[in-house]
């Protein structure tokens, strides 16, 4: 397939937090693993410039699901394009949208997706994780009852959690006291 940079443009100008046109875009993206380079250079400046927040995610979204594309087709190229932008485009996503605590949360959960499938190395993770925790953090200094909703939720995730273990059988009877 022959990259055409016009194209290209058409579809990420397209792209929302839909599947289907994440999949048209990423499709488009994997079948011209060779450009990479300028692929990821593009997606970069679109990524920088748009000012829709739909769109924004969208493009955030379609960047992971590039990588992991890659990583199953065992073609490294555009998870080691994208992490030389790495950093700034965390940076740009929790500027976005750094004051929704759901938000952070799943980044939070994606940062440790990619941790777990060693798209990079514990190190860089860790640079990528710290600025989410401390946005986090902020969430929690500025609505400290938001701590406290997502401690009780925890707790009662747990709860829940142990008593459908409980009556499987695989707690004793005598921890569920």
């Amino acid at each position: 397939m022959v990259f055409e940079e016009q194209f290209f443009c058409k579809l990420l100008n397209g792209v929302d937090c839909s599947e289907e046109k994440i999949s048209e875009a990423s499709n488009y993206m994997i079948k011209n693993i060779d450009n990479c380079r300028i692929i990821v250079d593009i997606w970069f400046n679109f990524f920088k410039s748009t000012k829709s927040g739909d769109t924004k995610l969208g493009l955030f979204y379609l960047m992971h699901e590039v990588m992991f594309q890659s990583y199953i087709l065992n073609k490294d190229k555009y998870i080691i394009r994208f992490g030389s932008i790495m950093e700034e485009v965390i940076s740009i996503i929790i500027k976005a949208f750094g004051e929704e605590l759901e938000f952070i949360t799943r980044l939070l959960k994606l940062i440790e997706f990619w941790e777990k499938k060693m798209y990079f190395s514990k190190q860089f993770i860790d640079k990528l994780r710290n600025p989410v925790i401390v946005q986090k953090k902020k969430i929690y200094e500025n609505e400290p009852k938001l701590q406290l909703n997502e401690s009780i939720k925890n707790e009662e995730i747990k709860k829940l959690f142990k008593n459908d273990l409980t009556k499987q059988g695989l707690i004793l009877s005598i921890e569920q006291n």
